[in-house]
C-alpha cells in the first residue's frame, strides 16, 4: 500500500512538489508558534507553591510632624519598634484572623525585592532574599520538599534557613540541602539550611524561584528609625475562612482602626493578596495577548490554507476517484487512499521540516525565558505540530474525498 502510494505520489510531482513545500515551511513555523504556546501552557499549570486566598496585606500609614497627635521619639528610642510589636499582636489576637506573617519584600506578588549571591565551594547561585518570619510558611501555606506542611518549615525556620528546591539543585546537586551550609560572598555569614520548600515561583508566568528565607532579624530591626520601620516593614495576614465574607475588609478596617492606632502609626486599609496578583498578572498580559493572539491567528490560516490546498488537490481528482470506483475500488478504499497520499506528503516535508527545528535549538533561537530547552521539550512539539499537521491533512483530505467517492462510476467514464 505505502509503495502505491509513493507511485502516485510520483505520478503527480509537478503539483505535488508545491504541497510538499508549502507543508515544509508551515511545518517550521508551527512548530515555534507550537513551542511558544506549550511553553506558556505549562509554566501557566505549574503550581506557585504558595496559597494567597483569604490573605490581606496590611497597610499602615504616618503621622507627619505637622499633624495632630504626632509623637516625638528620641534618636535611638525603641519606642517606634515597640509599637510595631504591639500592632502585630493586636492583628494576632483578633478571633477572625488565623495567622500574621511579618517581614520585608516577602509577600507574593510583591513587586520589589532583595538580591545576593551565595555560595557553596566553587557553587554559586544568585537567590531573592525574603527575610520573614516562620508565621510566614502558615500563612501562605508552603509545604516543605519531603511532604511536610507549613507547620514543619515554621519550626526549622526559628533559627536556620529556608530555601527553595531550584537553589537545593544549584548548590546542592544530586543531594540534600537539608544540614548542609551556604556562604555569601565574603564568607562573612554562615548560612545551615534547615528546610526545602516545594517549587515555587514569583508568579504564575515564570520560572521556578531561587528564593532564600532569611529569619526576620528583630535584634537590628529596634534600631531602626520610624520612617525607616514603617517603609521597610510589610505585614500580611490570613483570615480564618468562617470569616472570610465579601465585606470584611470594610468591616475590619471600621473595627480596628482605632485599636490599630498606636504612636504615630495608624491603619490606612488592608489589600487582598488578589489584588496584587491581578496587578502583576496584568503587566504580564499586556505583550502576551497580543502575541498570543498573533500565534492564534497565524494557526488558524495555516490550517485554513492547508485545508483549501488539498480540497483543491481532490477536487482535480474527481474524474481519478471515479474511474477507480468503476474498476473495482470501493469508497473507503479510495478515500483511505486519498488521506494516505496527504500524510506521506505531510511525512516527507516535516522530515527536512524537523532539521532545520533542530538547528534553530543549536543556534539558541528557542527563547528560555519560561523554560529550558530539553530533549524532552524538543520531542513535545515535535509530536504535537506533527499531531496538528496531520489532523488537519486529514481533515481536508476526508471531506472532499468523501464526496468526490459518491460520483457514480458512469459518470466518472464520461469525464475521463
Amino acid at each position: 500500500m505505502i509503495r502505491h502510494l509513493f507511485k502516485l505520489i510520483w505520478t503527480q510531482r509537478r503539483f505535488n512538489v508545491w504541497i510538499v513545500l508549502e507543508l515544509f515551511v508551515v511545518s517550521t513555523l508551527m512548530w515555534y508558534i507550537v513551542d511558544y504556546l506549550s511553553v506558556l501552557a505549562i509554566t501557566a499549570s505549574t503550581p506557585t507553591g504558595f496559597n494567597i486566598e483569604n490573605t490581606y496585606k496590611l497597610n499602615l500609614a504616618l503621622k507627619q510632624a505637622n499633624e495632630n497627635g504626632y509623637v516625638t521619639y528620641e534618636e535611638g528610642s525603641p519606642e517606634p519598634y515597640q509599637n510595631m510589636k504591639r500592632i502585630e499582636e493586636r492583628l494576632r489576637q483578633h478571633p477572625d484572623i488565623e495567622g500574621v506573617s511579618v517581614g520585608e519584600w516577602h509577600y507574593p506578588y510583591c513587586r520589589s525585592n532583595s538580591n545576593n549571591s551565595y555560595w557553596r565551594d566553587t557553587l554559586r547561585v544568585n537567590t531573592e532574599i525574603l527575610t520573614v518570619t516562620p508565621d510566614y510558611f502558615r500563612v501562605f501555606r508552603v509545604s516543605s520538599a519531603d511532604g511536610g506542611g507549613p507547620e514543619t518549615l515554621a519550626q526549622a525556620m526559628e533559627s536556620d534557613y529556608i530555601i527553595t528546591p531550584a537553589v537545593e539543585e544549584r548548590l546542592f546537586p544530586g543531594s540534600s540541602a537539608i544540614g548542609g551550609f551556604i556562604f555569601d560572598r565574603d564568607d562573612s555569614l554562615n548560612m545551615r539550611v534547615a528546610g526545602v520548600t516545594t517549587l515555587m515561583k514569583r508568579m504564575e508566568f515564570s520560572r521556578p524561584a531561587c528564593f532564600l528565607f532569611m529569619p526576620l532579624d528583630e535584634s537590628d530591626r529596634v534600631l531602626r528609625g520610624e520612617n525607616d520601620l514603617w517603609s521597610s516593614t510589610d505585614i500580611c495576614f490570613r483570615v480564618k475562612e468562617t470569616a472570610a465574607t465579601a465585606d470584611f475588609a470594610e468591616r475590619f478596617v471600621r473595627e480596628m482602626r482605632p485599636q490599630l492606632q498606636v504612636g504615630n502609626f495608624y491603619l490606612s486599609e488592608i489589600t487582598p493578596l488578589s489584588d496584587f496578583r491581578e496587578e502583576q498578572l496584568e503587566w504580564v498580559y499586556s505583550p502576551l495577548r497580543f502575541r498570543i493572539g498573533f500565534s492564534i491567528f497565524f494557526l488558524t490560516n495555516i490550517f485554513l490554507g492547508i485545508i483549501g490546498t488539498f480540497w483543491l488537490r481532490i477536487n482535480k481528482r474527481r474524474s481519478e476517484i471515479g474511474l477507480r470506483m468503476a474498476v473495482g475500488s470501493s469508497r473507503r478504499m479510495v478515500l483511505w487512499q486519498m488521506i494516505g497520499e496527504g500524510l506521506v506528503l505531510l511525512v516527507i516535508a516535516f522530515i527536512p521540516s524537523l532539521l532545520v527545528c533542530l538547528n534553530l535549538v543549536q543556534v539558541d533561537l528557542l527563547p528560555e525565558e519560561y523554560m529550558d530547552v530539553t530533549p524532552l521539550r524538543i520531542l513535545l512539539n515535535t509530536v504535537i505540530t506533527f499531531t496538528l499537521l496531520a489532523v488537519v491533512v486529514c481533515l481536508g483530505t476526508w471531506y472532499p474525498a468523501r464526496r468526490s467517492a459518491k460520483i457514480e462510476p458512469a459518470e466518472a467514464l464520461h469525464y475521463e
